[in-house]
């Protein structure tokens, strides 16, 4: 049996250790380690050619999917895509159903936001996905809080922001990846695969150029030391639920 001195000691260290503590910060807002990209609003055709180029350079992005906001993720376009990029080694993250203001939602819509994608996303690679961006970053503490309780999520936003969904022009994005130097701090970067300059313009140039600066481009949960899904199994074969007819659309539809 172990000595008093013993539990003591063990319980110090579970106590103190990093998932516990990580676990416990509520909202998310930034990495304890390295540098993870992540974007938004997809999944659209751009998406190949992220995946392309941070393979390409030894490095892996975090991709928070919508059910329906630019499309339908049952589409077959976007299984292939989704596809791709979970089989590439992406992390595959929640955006919610269909870009909903979580401030704006009760619990029961926002179970309905959350397992709307969830169920979606397991149909099509086979995860439960563990984290969760809010759309517009819109995270109040009850709703964080309510998200991590009944669904056992990590609510995450970002540290600095690319500002391409508020009109920042390339050259611009690009000047606030070029602003960071010290690799010993970490970053966790707001992107939108939705906007044609990020994937084809601002991305080419910053990916490459924070790796020969010395950052190290990983996974939200790997620069959290957690894991990326709640749960993993196999994909599934398309039947008649897949469809987003009958279910909400984003505002504006």
């Amino acid at each position: 049996m172990l000595s008093q001195i013993a539990i003591a000691a063990l319980l110090a260290s579970v106590a103190a250790s990093p998932y516990d503590k990580r676990q416990s910060l509520g909202l998310v807002e930034n990495c304890y380690h390295d540098f993870a990209i992540t974007f938004d609003d997809g999944s659209v055709g751009s998406e190949y050619d992220l995946v392309d180029l941070f393979n390409e350079n030894d490095s892996k992005a975090t991709m928070f999917l919508n059910g329906y906001n630019y499309n339908c993720i049952y589409e077959q376009d976007s299984v292939d895509r989704i596809r791709n990029t979970y089989n590439s080694g992406m992390q595959i993250g929640s955006h919610t159903w269909s870009h909903r203001n979580l401030a704006e939602l009760s619990e029961a819509e926002i179970d309905e936001q959350v397992e709307l994608v969830n169920e979606a996303i397991w149909k099509i690679v086979g995860v439960r996905p563990k984290f969760l961006r809010p759309p517009y970053g819109s995270a109040p503490e009850w709703a964080v809080n309510y998200i991590q309780e009944k669904h056992g999520m990590v609510v995450v936003n970002w540290s600095e922001d690319s500002l391409d969904s508020q009109g920042a022009s390339t050259d611009e994005s690009i000047g606030i990846y070029d602003g960071f130097t010290d690799t010993t701090e970490p970053h966790l970067t707001l992107n939108h695969e939705t906007y044609e300059g990020t994937p084809y313009t601002v991305m080419p140039s910053v990916v490459p150029s924070l790796v020969d600066r010395g950052y190290r481009l990983i996974t939200v949960a790997d620069c959290l030391d957690l894991e990326p899904y709640l749960e993993v199994g196999e994909p599934q074969e398309r039947d008649e639920t897949w469809t987003c007819d009958g279910k909400p659309a984003p505002l504006g539809y």
